[in-house]
């Protein structure tokens, strides 16, 4: 009788084994089988203006050709678009069961143009050269070789500082030399020189004294701020 019990304990638990095992195989089987399933829409967002939303959809489809949906691995398709398209600040991509990939791109802001070979973004970033004259306008900042950042930084301040000041003055250029001597131009066409210590200081130094300036009724040519007190102006 025990011996029976003991047999029938036996099959119970190898008939379970086998069934576990035919569960396993099974969905093994399954997620084989659902990760055939290939990526048929994708959907692109993001307000683009430099980069072709159709250039970027047949980039990302050559790069899923025979790859199933489980298989897509985001952070890499994030990374090469990225890497593909200066432009492209960054992407977001999302899968959606069972085909759909979402993406949502945003652009790069174009904001200054350092040592007139490159364009920053509004992180203070290099990310493409200057081509024609489209970005004219936009602010220019000098300076040595990967200082970009600095410089950008110090601009930062300053327009700041002179935005909250003065509505009408604005700052054209930005320059550091590279013993670390600033100069700035503004919209009036005046240079004024700061030297390397106490930048932000003789910057509102000549916002307080500029007034008084322009009492003299003579067209600036520059102002000289480099000295412990008073400044330095020179006429056109």
């Amino acid at each position: 009788m025990f011996k029976l019990i003991q047999r029938k304990g036996l099959l119970f638990y190898l008939s379970s084994l086998l069934i576990l095992i035919i569960l396993v195989i099974y969905l093994i089987f399954s997620v084989l089988k659902w990760n055939e399933k290939k990526i048929n829409t994708i959907t692109i967002t993001g307000q683009l203006t430099h980069v072709s939303k159709k250039n970027i959809e047949l980039s990302v489809k050559k790069q899923l050709k025979n790859i199933g949906f489980f298989s897509v691995n985001v952070n890499k398709l994030k990374e090469n678009i990225e890497a593909k398209y200066s432009w492209i600040y960054q992407a977001q991509i999302t899968k959606k069961w069972p085909d759909i990939l979402n993406i949502n791109v945003k652009e790069q802001e174009p904001y200054a143009i350092w040592n007139r070979k490159y364009i920053l973004n509004d992180y203070g970033e290099i990310f493409s050269s200057v081509g024609k004259d489209k970005y004219i306008n936009l602010v220019k900042l000098d300076g040595p070789e990967k200082k970009e950042l600095l410089v950008f930084k110090k601009y930062k301040i300053l327009s700041s500082i002179l935005s909250h000041d003065s509505k009408q003055m604005k700052i054209l250029k930005v320059n550091c030399s590279e013993i670390n001597s600033w100069e700035v131009i503004l919209n009036n066409k005046i240079l004024l020189y700061l030297g390397s210590d106490d930048l932000i200081k003789r910057f509102r130094r000549f916002i307080k004294i500029y007034p008084y300036i322009l009492k003299q009724n003579k067209p600036i040519k520059y102002v000289d701020l480099r000295y412990k007190r008073g400044v330095a102006v020179g006429w056109r």
